[in-house]
């Protein structure tokens, strides 16, 4: 009697132990999976910052071309300003040298008077005082 519940006993003990075992593996199998997820993380987290940081860069990049290009745009006005005030500058003078024709001294004038005006659109103030000028003379 004693043999057999020592034996039973044993058969217990032995089947607690594998079960022991069995969980002490998963465990060991989820804690290893638990670090390697978290190592994944801290990769990803890493990744993301750094292309959250490449991001910031390419914006402020992106915002010093913009200030740029407009910057170009405004320098591009002015040069397209200047160059009809100029243009409309010679045209004047031509319409000035014109002494024997006055139907071409008047379309001349006009001419002139029309890039002062494209000039003054485009920025360039002192194009509308010769804008007066002419058209008190046309």
């Amino acid at each position: 009697m004693y043999a057999s519940t020592i034996s039973k006993l044993k058969k217990d003990l032995q089947a607690r132990t594998e079960e022991i075992a069995l969980l002490q593996e998963q465990v060991d199998k989820y804690r290893n999976e638990n670090e390697n997820l978290m190592l994944t993380i801290d990769l990803q987290q890493a990744t993301l910052e750094d292309k959250d940081t490449q991001i910031m860069a390419k914006q402020q990049e992106l915002a010093l071309i913009e200030a740029r290009i407009q910057e170009l745009m405004v320098q591009s006005q002015v040069s397209e300003a200047d160059a009809y005030f100029a243009r409309a500058q010679a045209v004047e003078e031509a319409a000035a040298r014109t002494r024997l024709a006055p139907k071409k001294k008047k379309e001349t004038l006009r001419e002139a008077l029309e890039l002062y005006k494209k000039s003054l659109s485009l920025g360039k103030q002192e194009a509308q005082a010769k804008i007066t000028e002419l058209e008190k003379k046309i």
